[in-house]
């Protein structure tokens, strides 16, 4: 089986029907020329997707997490790479195991987030399979060990949209991170407050 596209409507169509509709968001994400230099040596060799994961616990709070190389005080929601052969489930199950430890509920496929990545020159598509997540509140513990996770904190579903605003403001070589980093939050803390 060779490379599954990014976006794969019929998967999404089963998740659709296994988890219900789920939010369709599309964006232009631009970037410098250096930022887009990384993610094309990335991403079409080790992801077609990520997952992320809105983790909530039993009294609606939601995981965020920092790793050390991220500057001070930068927490954002748990993302995960789908392999290039990969599902999405599959590779849900298998992020939220690596990076929490945690035995979890998948609630919905909240939203397929669509980016493309550009310098002006050249572009780059990617995207976020976004899903609810119910953790029983037991305390995460990385699996593994290059996740390198610093330290985890849960936040109000809508302190995401403060976290989304943080991530935007970040110092210069950090800043198309930041912005890129910023929408899935940001798409959570709205997706979240829209199903209350």
């Amino acid at each position: 089986m060779g490379a599954l596209p990014s976006i794969d409507s019929k998967e999404i169509l089963r998740l659709e029907r296994d988890l219900g509709p789920c939010a369709r968001l599309s964006f232009d994400v631009p970037m410098s020329a250096s930022s887009l230099g990384y993610w094309l040596r990335r991403i079409p060799s080790r992801r077609r997707a990520e997952v992320g994961m809105v983790i909530v616990g039993p009294e609606g709070r939601v995981l965020t997490h920092t790793k050390p190389h991220y500057p001070g005080g930068t927490f954002r929601i748990l993302t995960g790479g789908i392999k290039p052969r990969e599902r999405v489930l599959p590779a849900l199950r298998r992020e939220v195991w690596e990076e929490t430890g945690l035995t979890v509920e998948i609630g919905r496929l909240l939203a397929v987030i669509e980016y493309r990545f550009t310098d002006g020159t050249r572009q780059l598509p990617f995207a976020t399979y976004l899903f609810l997540v119910r953790s029983d509140g037991s305390v995460p513990s990385p699996q593994d060990e290059d996740e390198r996770i610093a330290e985890f904190r849960e936040v109000d579903a809508s302190d995401l949209n403060g976290v989304a605003d943080s991530l935007e403001h970040l110092p210069q070589d950090w800043d198309d991170w930041g912005r890129f980093r910023a929408i899935a939050n940001r798409a959570a803390a709205e997706l979240l407050s829209a199903k209350t």
